[in-house]
């Protein structure tokens, strides 16, 4: 499988770099505190993870804005920000239904994502996901909110 990474300006001017590998439903990969296409690709553990993944989805993996060949000049931190860019990239890609991948300090942002596009989101995945970390409770109440909201999205995705 071949790795190629693409870059798209959101409406607010930022440049972000992402990367789809693999066929079928699209999977996005919501990215972690850190990130870095082209470091992770080369690492036989995150380039197995991944290929295993594409075998099944359109893996869409993107830099956070702030790291690696994403723009680097973040001076805000807010999920707002991070909702905002995951919410740009849905819309460069014009994806109408697709599923998210948050890990870590992704998780938050796809559920934030989640609870304010039910609709568009088929599944919600989260791993190694600690609301703890931050703020617990805007997440969680989010969380009880989509699963208030059609039980089948909040736990299966369905």
């Amino acid at each position: 499988m071949g790795h190629y990474t693409q870059f798209f300006t959101t409406p607010d001017g930022i440049r972000i770099a992402y990367a789809t590998l693999g066929q079928g439903l699209p999977l996005i990969y919501v990215p972690p505190f850190l990130s870095h296409l082209t470091l992770k690709w080369e690492s036989p553990w995150f380039r197995s993870l991944n290929e295993a993944l594409a075998a099944h989805f359109t893996l869409i993996r993107y830099d956070r804005y702030g790291c690696g060949l994403s723009d680097r000049n973040r001076t805000d931190f807010s999920y707002d920000v991070d909702v905002r860019i995951l919410a740009a990239l849905v819309d460069h890609l014009r994806l109408r239904r697709f599923a998210l991948l948050g890990i870590s300090d992704g998780g938050p942002v796809a559920v934030h994502y989640a609870v304010q596009h039910p609709r568009r989101v088929s599944h919600l995945l989260l791993y190694s996901f600690n609301c703890k970390a931050w703020d617990p409770t805007p997440t969680v109440e989010l969380l009880l909110q989509l699963m208030r909201a059609d039980w089948r999205v909040g736990v299966n995705g369905r």
